[in-house]
């Protein structure tokens, strides 16, 4: 749905749209056919926002990056392991370690080499979460839902791997 306004008692329409009556002080929500009005206030709207910026920041996070030429996987999961990783390179750098690459091929990573991942991971990672306090930090400066309708989500992310579309 479409967050479209804050009415007042003299204000019949939306972008045009003639609002339900009886209508009532609040935020509606108009899904290109019906309103609905909704009796939350700012904070919750913020709430909603802040709810869908985290959806958003996960996907971008996870989203996997290119290095070197190869995509990395960014899962949380994958981040876990690259941990590990550092960890067993860190205290052995000799030690070679046996790597499922993201498109399922195998590699052999020297420590310099794990390192370096872990490196571009984590400022991906870092990235990410700078951007979404950011967006959050935003959010939470807004006074009313014109100001908070104004806020864009969907820029200043880190670049991701392009998903393949069939």
């Amino acid at each position: 749905f479409v967050v479209c306004g804050l009415t007042t008692s003299n204000s019949q329409q939306i972008d045009g749209v003639e609002l339900p009556h009886p209508f009532s002080s609040g935020w509606y929500t108009y899904d290109g056919s019906v309103f609905e009005c909704t009796s939350h206030g700012l904070d919750d709207y913020k709430r909603y926002l802040v709810n869908e910026l985290n959806k958003i920041a996960r996907v971008v996070e996870e989203g996997g990056i290119v290095l070197e030429g190869s995509n990395v996987s960014t899962t949380r999961y994958s981040q876990t392991r690259l941990t590990g990783m550092t960890t067993a390179v860190g205290l052995d750098p000799t030690r070679v370690i046996d790597y499922k690459t993201y498109d399922g091929t195998w590699a052999v990573l020297n420590a310099t080499q794990v390192e370096s991942m872990a490196t571009g991971v984590a400022d991906h990672v870092q990235d990410c979460f700078t951007n979404e306090k950011s967006i959050h930090d935003t959010i939470d400066e807004c006074t009313n839902l014109i100001q908070l309708q104004s806020v864009d989500m969907t820029t200043g992310w880190p670049e991701t791997i392009p998903v393949e579309t069939p």
